[in-house]
């Protein structure tokens, strides 16, 4: 997802709906984005254990954080999959962030969080 002057531009994934919504009185973008097959199949990651990208914490010590940035860092498809956990993942690692620091991004891009099979935020 790239900003532009108030606009939020979705690049690797099809949007299928995008709302604005208000949540603790900001008014925030939600998307349902449609998968990208692309993302599992040129994923460098593919065939490894996903228990690896879904640790028991969501805070991580900033090494940790470099560790997990480290394993994304090459793949092919990482900025796709960074897209897709902005927009909707609230927990694992999704193109090397962490859950936090993907709620500080959508935080900074005015992003609402969304369940990917319905446009109802995820609480």
């Amino acid at each position: 997802m790239r900003v532009h002057t108030n606009q939020i531009k979705v690049e690797y994934h099809k949007v299928l709906d995008q709302r604005e919504v208000t949540n603790r009185g900001r008014r925030l973008t939600a998307f349902k984005l449609r998968w990208n097959p692309q993302l599992t199949e040129q994923a460098g990651c593919k065939g490894l254990d996903t228990e690896v990208f879904y640790p028991e914490k969501d805070i991580f010590t900033p090494e940790e954080e470099r560790i997990m940035g480290r394993m994304c860092i090459e793949c092919p498809v990482m900025l796709m999959c960074l897209e897709w956990g902005i927009a909707h993942e609230r927990s694992g690692i999704w193109g090397g962030t962490t859950p936090y620091r993907r709620q500080q991004v959508r935080r900074a891009m005015n992003i609402q969080a969304t369940d990917p099979r319905g446009i109802s935020p995820s609480m």
